[in-house]
């Protein structure tokens, strides 16, 4: 259940925030009705899948362990990019929530372990 008008209360100064790019992205996803919380759960899975692409990267021949590399890096930028997201959105569509602020803070963890 969402809290129409929460507002959280310790948001960290973020330069990006302030991209029209960024701005304009969130608007996007606020318009198409994508949940903040869906983005959180999409970047967890990212940086579990980046994690397991360099582990793996040891497993494998050196020209796959390239791309898989690359492949990881992707991955952690997508992630870091869900990670700006989720909150943009959730302020931008008025659906920020203490839940949603779990949704924000266990990807987080989850993924920088």
């Amino acid at each position: 259940m969402e809290n129409r008008g929460y507002e959280p209360n310790d948001r960290r100064p973020i330069a990006a925030r302030r991209l029209n790019v960024m701005n304009r992205l969130s608007a996007i996803l606020v318009r198409a009705g994508v949940n903040a919380n869906s983005i959180s759960a999409a970047g967890m899975v990212c940086g579990l899948l980046a994690g397991s692409s360099l582990w793996y990267t040891s497993f494998t021949e050196p020209g796959m362990a390239r791309i898989i590399w690359i492949s990881a890096a992707l991955l952690i930028q997508l992630r870091l990019l869900a990670n700006l997201l989720d909150g943009m959105v959730a302020i931008a569509s008025r659906t920020a929530s203490r839940l949603g602020e779990l949704f924000n803070e266990v990807p987080d963890r989850v993924s920088d372990t």
